[in-house]
């Protein structure tokens, strides 16, 4: 999760060994990301997304790319 001097939210992958950047996901609408976690399979993110002030689950496929609400 990074938040920058703009407020912009990104969640961010980084190499565990290198710390260089992977992926920054996509965040049009900038919402908060929050706990993500990694799902068993090593390609899934899941995740909190506090939206107009709602909470949802987002689950985030990393190759292909893909961003999914998966319920309210």
């Amino acid at each position: 999760m990074r938040s920058d001097s703009a407020y912009q939210n990104r969640l961010v992958v980084l190499d565990a060994r290198s710390g260089q950047e992977q992926r920054v996901l996509p965040n049009p609408t900038n919402d908060l990301y929050i706990q993500p976690r990694w799902l068993p399979d090593h390609r899934t993110v899941a995740a909190v997304l506090l939206k107009s002030g709602a909470k949802h689950w987002l689950l985030s496929t990393l190759k292909p790319a893909r961003l999914a609400n998966c319920c309210p």
